[in-house]
């Protein structure tokens, strides 16, 4: 038996209706056509189904792999500061050997050499010809 719908659409009340001579002799209301309309249906929310979970899967990804990116920014900029840190560093010390270098080589060049002789180790390794040379100091390299 069928339900007339306000649209004017046949609508099956049982599913002996399905067997009735109407539903299977071909037309617009036949088994065939019901069962291909369900089978599309079926397909059709198959599909957004799936298309519904992956929306959601790439969601969960994006969000994911945006706090990734914030940490290795975080610590690429870390980096970057201690990389400026110790630039600075290596100037700074860079400017302490010249200025070190500089004033040995004013004393050592100075007439008076000997009357200011520092006790430092290394200068008395470096220049035992020049009457600097301290008792237990290292015999000259040359």
């Amino acid at each position: 038996m069928t339900v007339e719908r306000s649209s004017g659409e046949a609508e099956l009340d049982d599913a002996s209706d399905l067997c009735s001579p109407a539903m299977t002799a071909g037309g617009s209301g036949s088994l065939v056509g019901w069962l291909r309309s369900e089978r599309l249906e079926l397909a059709a929310t198959i599909v957004l189904s799936f298309a519904v979970v992956l929306t959601a899967w790439s969601a969960f990804e994006s969000g994911k792999w945006s706090g990734v990116q914030a940490i290795k920014f975080s610590e690429a900029g870390a980096a970057r500061i201690e990389s400026a840190r110790l630039d600075t560093l290596a100037g700074q010390l860079t400017q302490l050997d010249i200025a070190v270098f500089s004033d040995w080589s004013a004393a050592v060049s100075e007439s008076h050499h000997e009357s200011r002789c520092p006790s430092h180790t290394v200068r008395d390794g470096w220049l035992p010809e020049r009457g600097c040379r301290r008792s237990g100091a290292a015999p000259w390299p040359g």
